[in-house]
């Protein structure tokens, strides 16, 4: 059930409107003995006018309901700036506390356009019957259930099968990949959500669909209406390493497989990302921050006009890694080897502010969850 209201803080107890939802049920037998069959609702609100908030519950006569929640619907483009959250790579612990604590103050006053979660949720979804996967989307709720929470698949959510359904059935995006591929519009740019697994897990033809997707979602793109051009998923093409281990051979940073997965990343998408001009790549998968410089086919493409938090007119896509909002596993350290076009690192627990002002300026924040501190910046302008 809902209505639309004028202020999203006055809560009403009439509601103008409801849609039945459509119910799947996936089984979860992640300890291989036990079996818990799990249920998740979609329900579509069609009909809605642009920037308006909306009051909304979950639930039924017989069953009860849910207390309302609020969310402003896709607001209008009126070349006002728009504004997103990202980062990759979240768990349940305590470390995350302080992440959970800043997007709530930050969603607030619904300032954001949507969140971006670039992969790995919870550490695992599936876990005690799909129990961890519960409590993140509790964990989650304040800001998922009035800002638009668009994922990616993480390879957390494709190792194994109850994995990829949580991924799955608890989500619902864009288009009818079951959120591996798609894409949306918000304000002057243009986004696409894909899966970089396909190619590490060996699934020849979802990668050859998502491929299709792209090509296709890229060629058909009006760029003079919407010229930024951003893409997010899980696995970074570039990475930052340590060579500096035991005998001499390279100690790679967590995530450690991140040296290995990124040039097979970088060989099925750069060229796609280079002669479409993609404008920024967004990761997570490493447990730390770094932002990279245009690069393409291992080199430094540079920009026109360049300083350390400055692009003009970049000659290649920009990369930046923002994987620490928190979680149990351990954490990379500053690379002492970084690449020569790595312009930042740092290992504070944080994540990204992306706005995208208009047509020529976009700007970069990553951020400190304890006190919502600038760490690093990049005006991206063309």
């Amino acid at each position: 059930q809902y209505t639309r209201i004028k202020n999203p803080n006055q809560i009403t107890t009439s509601y103008t409107s409801e849609v039945e939802g459509t119910w799947v049920s996936y089984p979860n037998n992640d300890v291989h003995f036990f079996t818990r069959t799990l249920f998740s609702c979609h329900a579509e609100l069609k009909n809605l006018s642009p920037g308006e908030f909306y009051q909304y519950r979950v639930g039924d006569d017989l069953s009860g309901w849910s207390k309302p929640f609020v969310f402003q619907a896709k607001k209008p483009d009126l070349g006002q700036p728009r504004k997103f959250i990202v980062y990759g790579d979240m768990g349940i612990e305590p470390e995350t506390t302080s992440t959970v604590d800043a997007l709530k103050a930050e969603t607030k006053n619904y300032e954001y356009d949507a969140i971006i979660h670039a992969g790995d949720m919870a550490y695992e979804l599936s876990d005690t019957l799909g129990a961890k996967g519960d409590e993140f989307m509790n964990m989650i709720q304040p800001f998922a259930s009035r800002v638009p929470y668009m994922v990616a698949q993480g390879n957390h959510e494709s190792w194994e099968m109850e994995n990829t359904s949580q991924y799955k059935y608890r989500f619902k995006m864009p288009g009818n990949s079951t959120n591996f591929w798609y894409s949306f519009n918000a304000g002057k740019a243009h986004f696409i959500a894909f899966s970089a697994e396909f190619v590490i897990q060996g699934k020849p033809e979802l990668q050859q669909q998502q491929l299709e997707f792209i090509k296709n979602d890229l060629k058909n793109l009006d760029r003079q209406k919407y010229p930024w051009v951003v893409m997010y998923t899980h696995r970074p093409i570039y990475c930052s390493a340590n060579k500096t281990g035991l005998l001499g051979i390279p100690w790679e940073r967590h995530n450690k497989d991140c040296l290995h997965s990124a040039p097979t990343v970088r060989a099925s998408f750069e060229d796609i990302f280079y002669e479409n001009k993609v404008d920024l790549l967004l990761f997570g998968h490493v447990h730390a921050y770094e932002r990279l410089g245009p690069a393409y086919k291992n080199s430094s493409m540079g920009c026109e006009e360049e300083s350390q938090n400055l692009c003009v007119n970049a000659r290649a896509s920009v990369s930046i890694i923002s994987g620490m909002p928190g979680q149990g596993e351990s954490y990379a350290p500053v690379s002492p080897t970084p690449l020569p076009w790595s312009k930042s690192q740092n290992t504070v627990k944080g994540y990204g502010r992306l706005t995208v002002f208009n047509s020529t300026h976009l700007f970069w924040e990553q951020v400190s969850s304890q006190d919502q501190k600038v760490l690093d910046y990049l005006w991206l302008i063309k």
